[in-house]
């Protein structure tokens, strides 16, 4: 909560220079004018020391339980291992090409053991050639997976928030932006439930 060290004007000193700028106002009249000079002190106090709808998510585990999340994560694994299927195929053809031609190269003629290397060079190229494209296709899917998925969150905190009537939803990570707060501002496990009731009807 937010509270003032220092009011932007002193009430009781206030108040006395209204009596004496109205004391020769009629009594109804100044009694009118002293209600609405008080109201308003009254109301700027508690402006000052509004208390703001403040809570906060664990942002990982929302990650990390979100049924969409889930569900992306092994649609992202399954691809995975599919391209790990490929490149072991392709490994295992280049690694028993050479193991052939090493058994027959003694027997081969020159130009036989020109076109085996060549054909073991061009596989070898193909295999690294694969294995990039795998990785960078890994860090494409990734990168992309993982913005729907936090753009998904906090799509939902957004709405959440303000049908909640929060002032702020704060945002808590490992690196430790909120290093304290009380157990009640931690509403992880409600926006969680939530968040996958929704999916849920998706």
């Amino acid at each position: 909560m937010f509270v003032p060290t220092k009011l932007p004007f002193d009430p009781i000193k206030n108040t006395s220079l209204i009596m004496t700028k109205y004391s020769n106002l009629s009594a109804p009249l100044l009694y009118t004018t002293f209600t609405s000079a008080t109201v308003a002190i009254v109301l700027s106090i508690i402006a000052l020391v509004k208390e703001d709808k403040i809570v906060y998510v664990d942002t990982l585990k929302l990650f990390a339980s979100y049924r969409g999340s889930l569900k992306a994560k092994a649609e992202y694994e399954k691809k995975l291992a599919q391209w790990k299927v490929n490149v072991d195929t392709l490994t295992m053809e280049l690694n028993n090409g050479i193991t052939k031609y090493e058994k027959d190269k003694s027997t081969m003629t020159v130009r036989e053991k020109k076109l085996n290397e060549e054909l073991l060079t061009s596989k070898r190229q193909q295999l690294d050639n694969y294995r990039s494209a795998v990785s960078e296709n890994a860090a494409k899917e990734d990168q992309t997976v993982t913005t729907q998925i936090y753009k998904e969150i906090n799509d939902f905190l957004r709405r959440y928030g303000e049908s909640h009537g929060y002032d702020y939803i704060l945002g808590s990570t490992t690196v430790g932006n909120i290093v304290f707060a009380s157990k009640g501002k931690n509403i992880t496990d409600d926006v969680l439930a939530s968040l996958n009731n929704e999916y849920s009807k998706k």
